[in-house]
């Protein structure tokens, strides 16, 4: 049976905010089921994450976030849904995109698998954490973590270890960005991040001493700011894949000329267009070092 249009609608153009029209509104709720059953729903979501089309593959999984936790579902339905969610495959899919080439579909299948609050599968994203972001992606490493201790924090300490211990920068200065997850002030975690004190990167022991030492958040070259500069690079230049080198030459940029780029940032005056020449204009000179 094909979905009326109404419902392809909002699972394909679901916004990833709350506005007028979401799942967190029981009428919403109740006009959605009367259109369509749940099987057939997931059923869809699941044919959409499988088709790997980028354009619906987004608004659909924030459907499914905000479908899963509802206040208009009852307790006991969302149980029926969450065991409908993994007999339909929905998990062995977003299992497959932890590994895929395009990083915002592995940024939003971590999140998804995060939002589900299914812990058993908690195992399948730490087996993604050592086989392939960690050799390969500190960009959302700090996520699939973020995600990873969403489900039970028994592996929080070892996860951190791979981080500070890591033999590329990247990876070693992302741990510094993880206070949202981690209690810096805990005696265990900041033994760990102390080995981050005589690092050899100087913007990693600057951001160190600020974040640990001092409990504030340097303005410029701290890795919140520069990670922020990296996605927005990821972005303007719509890499669908991206190496560890690239990564760590954005880095090494921002470290060097964070002040010259947010001086140019700042005279394009919020025109996104002149924003987006900034960027672009940085592709070639990055991609020569």
């Amino acid at each position: 049976m094909r979905l009326p249009r109404i419902v392809l609608s909002l699972i394909t153009h679901y916004p990833d905010y709350i506005g007028t029209v979401d799942l967190h509104k029981n009428d919403t709720i109740a006009e959605l089921f009367s259109l369509a059953s749940p099987e057939e729903i997931i059923s869809y979501v699941k044919t959409v994450i499988s088709s790997g089309r980028s354009d619906k593959l987004h608004n659909s999984l924030w459907f499914l976030r905000d479908l899963r936790s509802s206040p208009g579902i009852r307790i006991k339905d969302r149980k029926k849904l969450l065991d409908l969610i993994e007999k339909k495959g929905v998990y062995i899919e977003l299992d497959k995109k932890l590994y895929t080439g395009n990083y915002q579909m592995r940024k939003d299948s971590i999140y998804t698998l995060g939002a589900l609050y299914d812990n058993k599968y908690q195992k399948n994203m730490i087996v993604a954490f050592h086989k392939y972001y960690l050799k390969k992606d500190p960009y959302l490493t700090p996520s699939l973590i973020m995600e990873i201790n969403r489900l039970g924090r028994e592996h929080q300490y070892e996860l951190l270890s791979c981080l500070v211990q890591h033999n590329h920068f990247a990876f070693r200065w992302s741990a510094l960005s993880m206070d949202n997850c981690y209690n810096f002030e805990d005696k265990r975690v900041a033994r760990l991040l102390s080995v981050l004190e005589n690092d050899p990167v100087a913007a990693i022991r600057k951001d160190y001493l600020a974040k640990v030492k001092h409990g504030t958040r340097t303005t410029l070259t701290d890795y919140f700011s520069a990670d922020i500069f990296v996605g927005n690079f990821l972005s303007f230049n719509r890499y669908k894949a991206y190496s560890l080198r690239l990564i760590g030459c954005l880095l090494n940029y921002y470290i060097s000329n964070s002040k010259k780029f947010l001086t140019d940032v700042k005279r394009a005056r919020g025109d996104s267009d002149a924003i987006m020449k900034v960027f672009l204009s940085l592709r070639n000179e990055i991609e020569k070092t």
